[in-house]
């Protein structure tokens, strides 16, 4: 594949060299600092540092007070306005996904406010599900899903037929964390063929028409909070 240039891909600075550079012979690649008011686990996680929805990005206010370019330029190179917010650190990023116009969300309020501020301004409704760690049982591609939150799929089933459960045994974290899909392909973030259901996974691919690409296959599947895909302004 040649590089795509309308897309920028940001990944947790803990992606390895060979991850990185992999991902980068598509799309230019950044990283953002770690937040040093979140848990060394989850410091690095682009899924839990900042969220994309509509044309809004949403950061902890604390956090671009603290990095103030790297957020600043992102906010910048995609045109995207930016929503600080003051919600405590225990209030999370990662408890959402958008699919088919909905936020799936969990029933447990964890959300920063601004986001469903955010979703309700671009006319985005929402689904509340019995889940925590939405994003990182989650794999969006499309209008396709598959999540390893029993929770999850059972309350997205009902709404559309390409709602796939696929346990994260064998993963290093969730499927979601090691993963990310832009352009009708999934990069994964290691081996898929160390889960024990990786037929599933396979099958779930194929039903979607979906490509892959493994960033790095010496290691089994890992979360790294998987990979935010934000086009850039022209």
């Amino acid at each position: 594949m040649s590089r795509r240039n309308n897309l920028l891909a940001v990944i947790s600075r803990e992606a390895t060299a060979g991850e990185r550079a992999r991902l980068e012979r598509e799309y230019e690649t950044v990283s953002l600092p770690p937040d040093p008011a979140l848990p060394p686990s989850a410091a690095h996680r682009p899924d839990m540092l900042f969220t994309a929805l509509g044309d809004a990005l949403i950061f902890s206010r604390a956090y671009r007070d603290r990095f103030p370019d790297p957020v600043e330029s992102l906010a910048e190179r995609t045109g995207m306005r930016l929503i600080l917010s003051d919600a405590p650190r225990d209030v999370r990023l990662g408890d959402a996904v958008l699919w088919r116009g909905r936020l799936v969300e969990s029933r447990t309020p964890l959300l920063f406010p601004e986001l469903a501020d955010a979703a309700r301004e671009a006319g985005i409704g929402s689904v509340r599900v019995r889940a925590k760690h939405i994003s990182r049982s989650c794999l969006v591609c499309g209008d396709a899903l598959l999540t390893s939150g029993y929770g999850i799929c059972a309350a997205l089933s009902p709404l559309a037929k390409d709602v796939w459960f696929c346990p994260d045994e064998g993963i290093r974290g969730g499927i979601g964390g090691a993963s990310g899909a832009a352009d009708g392909v999934v990069f994964f973030f290691g081996d898929p063929s160390s889960m024990e259901y990786a037929e599933t996974l396979s099958r779930f691919l194929d039903h979607a028409g979906l490509d892959f690409v493994l960033l790095d296959e010496s290691h089994p599947l890992t979360d790294r909070g998987g990979i935010r895909f934000l086009n850039l302004k022209t």
